[in-house]
């Protein structure tokens, strides 16, 4: 398995890994649409940060087949933050035969040297309290607990 920086011919690929992460996300949290009814938003969007300067795309390949990806942003945080450009991990999905073979581990480290090649030395990510397979991994990857988002619906 290989990674490398993703380009815009990836872009189909990448927008079927991004519905596949989308219905998995889906089924975590109720409150999410049906990926298919904001596909072509998707689609546009992912065009736009594929050429965006503080964003990157990542992929792993099997056979020439993309497998799976990771999409990182340098974001500007709020004034009170000490770091002034920081990381944040938007989104990363592999395809389930190809889990557990080192691809998100290699994706992973692929976008740390990115953003510390950019100076960025703080980096955020987030995962559905629900996800335990994915709060797993991050912690395997050396992410810590740092805010608990609380949610109420009101009736």
């Amino acid at each position: 398995m290989k990674t490398r920086k993703a380009t815009e011919q990836d872009l189909e690929s990448l927008n079927e890994l991004q519905i596949d992460l989308a219905k998995y996300e889906a089924k975590l949290r109720k409150t999410l649409v049906d990926p298919e009814k904001v596909r072509k938003w998707y689609e546009k969007h992912y065009k736009k940060l594929i050429k965006r300067k503080n964003s990157v795309f990542f992929v792993a390949e099997e056979n020439g087949k993309i497998v799976g990806y990771i999409l990182g942003e340098i974001e500007i945080p709020t004034h009170h933050h000490i770091y002034k450009r920081r990381g944040y991990i938007r989104d990363a999905f592999v395809l389930e035969e190809f889990r557990r073979k080192n691809a998100g581990k290699k994706l992973t480290q692929e976008l740390l040297e990115w953003f510390k090649s950019k100076g960025i030395k703080w980096i955020r990510v987030d995962a559905y309290t629900n996800n335990k397979v994915g709060i797993s991994f991050w912690k395997k990857m050396g992410f810590k607990d740092y805010v608990i988002e609380m949610t109420k619906v009101i009736k």
